[in-house]
């Protein structure tokens, strides 16, 4: 026979009834402010001009660094297959 398992529900109000905001709807927030736009072409504008020639430097300079092992590992690895085919 099977164990009998007794389970307890929670106490429930079958009177709720909701409430009503009057001031609440569904519609979005009429903020007034700066659209992204607007935002997004002062960055362009006035910052990033700034920061252009540091960033472009700094890509150089990670370009440069990866050419080097890449260029290494390139020569290597025709020098191997030249020595298999060799064999």
């Amino acid at each position: 026979m099977k164990p009998k398992i007794e389970t307890k529900f929670p106490i429930t109000d079958h009177n709720y009834q909701s409430v009503a905001l009057g001031g609440c709807s569904g519609s979005r927030a009429h903020l007034a402010g700066p659209s992204f736009r607007s935002i997004s072409r002062d960055y362009f504008k006035n910052e990033a001009p700034q920061d252009f020639l540091g960033e472009a430097l700094f890509f150089v300079a990670i370009v440069l660094t990866t050419a080097v092992p890449l260029t290494s590992g390139a020569y290597v690895l025709a020098h191997f297959i030249a020595a298999i085919g060799a064999v």
